[in-house]
């Protein structure tokens, strides 16, 4: 499987929640931080085809999904971006 790679915009990591009213209701709203060296994953696909110069092509294990991994360009290694979960 191949990940398609956008090498310039970085991938946001919620980091904790705060509680903002919203029309009146409480609301909770999670507070979200850069990923150092991170890249965003766009797309997946089992072959390569031609793209931007923004974009690149990295092999990766077909579990990944687009949502909960990035690419960590420090290392060359994709991996799972672990939020701060919802405490109730």
């Amino acid at each position: 499987m191949k990940a398609l790679i956008e090498t310039i915009t970085p991938v946001k990591r919620i980091t904790s929640w705060t509680t903002e009213t919203v029309y009146g209701q409480d609301q909770n709203v999670p507070v979200k931080e850069d990923i150092a060296n991170s890249a965003r994953i766009v797309q997946m696909e089992e072959n390569e085809f031609e793209v931007h110069s923004n974009l690149i092509w990295v092999d990766c294990d077909s579990s990944i999904n687009c949502l909960d991994y990035y690419y960590d360009k420090s290392d060359s290694t994709i991996k799972p971006i672990n939020h701060v979960p919802l405490s109730e």
